[in-house]
């Protein structure tokens, strides 16, 4: 089985996140899962890569996590790392995405 993915921005990542999940919960046992993704810039993608503080979240990072079964995720990561909760910059996102 294949599957292709445009695109590795927040959206992509937090799919293929998913995808693994659920195979993972099911003991997929398929011997030919092959996931490729297709990213003409850095996984996270634009919005994520610019390295600015001046660059801030929109949401907070309580609402931000890609794992559905765990949406502390991104602030657990944050904190671990020491990073602040409050105006959290866009790049630190792309880290996250990244480290996926």
């Amino acid at each position: 089985m294949k599957i292709a993915i445009v695109g590795c921005g927040a959206t992509s990542i937090s799919v293929v996140t998913q995808i693994l999940a659920e195979l993972s919960r099911a003991k997929f046992k398929h011997k030919a899962l092959e996931i490729l993704l297709f990213e003409k810039s850095e996984v996270g993608g634009l919005p994520y890569n610019d390295t600015s503080n001046a660059q801030l979240l929109n949401l907070p990072p309580s609402l931000m996590s890609v794992d559905a079964y765990n949406p502390k995720d991104f602030e657990e990561w944050l904190l671990e790392r020491n990073y602040t909760l409050d105006f959290v910059p866009r790049y630190l996102y792309g880290k996250y995405l990244r480290r996926l």
